[in-house]
């Protein structure tokens, strides 16, 4: 082939390279266009509002040095993070899409967030849009490419309290109520969260028939708040 020729594998008379990189437009993997979604390796796919200049996406993975995301924790996944980059150009925001291995995590799916490293600020933001755990991939967007990883609060209970069905969507209902009455008083199974059946905030943890009550009426009669998570 021609060791002059920008796109060799792909024929393009006018080796048109608008970002000058040497590739040639044909054989970017990031075309102008909108709603474009690449997929740039490491079960990572980016998707694109808009790109207004062709150009290469391309993702890697190492250890940056960066520190850890308190008051989360990094998940147990390998690798741990992942920096996205691309030389095109675009407008707007990018979704970054993340698979990953439910049998690699030290935590329920549900906890899971995605989260990207803002070099301004020195600090992980979480960015995380939808979660699908049958799926096994989570989303966020993002205005800039950067390091990203996957990560979870060390703790159970997230937010308020209640959910102590575990349920994925966090929702708080009868089900928790059949829940917790089958733990107090008939099969007396373990609770996969203790802190999400403490509904009344008792200070030392403790899980009996004042949760019950505390449930009730917030289902049925004053709907008042549960208590905040620990």
């Amino acid at each position: 082939g021609d060791p002059c020729d920008n796109c060799p594998q792909t024929y393009n008379p006018d080796q048109a390279d608008g970002n000058a990189d040497g590739r040639g437009e044909a054989c970017d993997n990031t075309p102008v266009g909108t709603d474009v979604l690449v997929d740039v390796g490491f079960g990572i796919s980016l998707r694109f509002a808009q790109v207004t200049l062709s150009g290469w996406s391309e993702a890697d993975t190492a250890a940056y040095g960066l520190p850890a995301p308190d008051p989360l924790v990094l998940a147990e996944q390998t690798p741990r993070e992942y920096h996205a980059t691309t030389n095109a150009g675009y407008a707007g925001d990018v979704t970054v899409c993340l698979d990953y291995t439910p049998a690699e995590l030290q935590t329920e799916e549900r906890r899971l967030q995605l989260i990207r490293w803002d070099p301004n600020a020195s600090t992980w933001i979480p960015i995380t849009t939808t979660l699908d755990t049958a799926g096994n991939v989570i989303c966020g967007v993002t205005d800039t490419l950067t390091v990203f990883a996957l990560a979870y609060q060390p703790t159970c209970c997230v937010g308020n309290t209640g959910n102590i069905d575990g349920d994925p969507g966090e929702v708080v209902d009868i089900a928790d109520l059949t829940a917790l009455i089958d733990h107090l008083f008939i099969n007396f199974p373990a609770l996969s969260c203790p802190d999400e059946a403490n509904v009344n905030g008792d200070s030392e943890g403790t899980v009996d028939i004042a949760d019950l009550t505390t449930l009730i009426d917030h289902l049925f009669i004053n709907f008042a708040p549960l208590a905040d998570c620990p």
